[in-house]
């Protein structure tokens, strides 16, 4: 290969760059910027749940699998690396005085375990405390967080003050 063919390899080089930029310069000017009217991900069709077509026994399974490594389910067990979640329901967040929660949920304790608060956590933990220490990605699925979310209210003491609302 002589100077010849090395000056046509630069030559054609700095051609396509020149032809690159002006193409990408041309788009910004007949493209301009603009952000959507919409979002592309409606998070509101997330949100809401339809608890009366969710099924307690599926609950109880999806649950087991995707909350049973960390949390106990039963009043007389002892807390594991998550607390216990007998008698959850409208149980204020954060509230238990024998575990240690981390600052991040700290910040909802005046909030309580509702079914939308539930459903929050349960659908991204970290959007709903972004500094939490659970190490747990999310459900995704709707259906099975409506079953979850009815298994874990059904698991209440009658006739404690968590399940009355108090």
């Amino acid at each position: 290969m002589d100077s010849y063919d090395w000056n046509r390899l630069a030559a054609a080089s700095v051609l396509s760059c020149c032809i690159l930029i002006n193409c990408w310069f041309i788009s910004k000017i007949s493209i301009p910027y603009s952000s959507f009217e919409f979002p592309a991900y409606d998070k509101d069709t997330q949100i809401n749940l339809n608890l009366k077509t969710a099924n307690i026994s599926r609950g109880k399974i999806i649950a087991a699998q995707q909350c049973g490594v960390c949390h106990t389910f039963n009043s007389n067990e002892p807390d594991k690396i998550g607390p216990s979640l007998f008698n959850i329901k409208n149980r204020k967040i954060a509230s238990l005085l024998k575990f240690n929660y981390s600052t991040s949920l700290k910040l909802h304790k005046q909030e309580r375990w509702t079914t939308e608060n539930l459903n929050k956590w349960l659908y991204k933990p970290l959007q709903f405390a972004p500094a939490t220490l659970m190490a747990y990605g999310g459900l995704s699925s709707k259906q099975d967080r409506a079953d979850i979310i009815v298994y874990i209210n059904s698991l209440t003491d009658q006739h404690s003050e968590f399940a009355k609302g108090n």
